[in-house]
């Protein structure tokens, strides 16, 4: 019946949710996140490193950072609002 709901209407789902209902029982739900959670952790720290869709995205999380990073030194060390054409 929930997954009914959820599927034909996710408004109701979401009031449903918001009444303390859910599909999955609360203590599988924390199960999960915390598995997830530790394992993000050890990938961030470089302690494990696997081929699936989690490294994927911890891949791509730093790889956003360090174009961020290099975006920002490029911004500091380049003043391109002071370039003046020589007269040569």
């Amino acid at each position: 019946m929930e997954l009914f709901n959820i599927v034909i209407s996710p408004r109701f789902a979401c009031f449903l949710q918001k009444r303390g209902y859910s599909l999955w029982p609360m203590d599988a739900i924390n199960y999960t996140t915390n598995i997830v959670n530790q394992v993000l952790t050890r990938r961030r720290q470089h302690l494990e490193r696997r081929n699936d869709f989690i490294q994927i995205m911890v891949d791509c999380e730093e790889e956003e950072e360090k174009v961020e990073h290099k975006e920002q030194t490029d911004k500091q060390g380049q003043p391109w609002g002071t370039l003046k054409k020589s007269n040569e």
